[in-house]
């Protein structure tokens, strides 16, 4: 689906030229979806496949992730935020910042978050329980005592 304009990443219309150009982009990513995870897709990797430069995808895309998030709305085939969000609850990809994959709150359930907290001047993870190198200090002591 195509919003009723698009624009490049400067905020200008695209001509046909340009839609081609983005349309070449999008096609070439699923592609390379195909061949390899998102974590080893580059920017390079596209430009080259269609036969052009990292320059020309920045016109259009910030990185890789945007082209992915463009290509999901798309699969959604809606701009409403449910199909997106049901679109995107059946992403199941490893990128640079590790595996992605929601569940159905909403939270990303490939990749579990931790909690730090500061004890005696140092860093201390304190959660989830498996990784924790310390007991969670409760409530903490004022800045000053910590």
């Amino acid at each position: 689906i195509e919003p009723s304009g698009a624009f490049d990443q400067g905020g200008r219309p695209l001509g046909p030229r340009a839609l081609r150009t983005r349309q070449r982009i999008l096609d070439t990513t699923v592609e390379l979806l195909g061949e390899k995870p998102m974590r080893d897709l580059r920017v390079i990797d596209i430009a080259r496949r269609i036969g052009s430069s990292p320059a020309t995808f920045y016109q259009y895309f910030k990185d890789v992730e945007d082209v992915v998030l463009h290509l999901a709305i798309e699969a959604a085939g809606a701009l409403d935020t449910d199909s997106v969000r049901n679109a995107l609850q059946e992403l199941d990809v490893v990128t640079f910042y590790g595996p992605i994959n929601f569940d159905e709150t909403g939270k990303n359930a490939s990749k579990p978050m931790g909690a730090i907290q500061v004890q005696d001047g140092q860093i201390l993870v304190v959660a989830p329980g498996h990784a924790a190198v310390s007991d969670l200090r409760y409530p903490a002591p004022a800045w000053k005592d910590r």
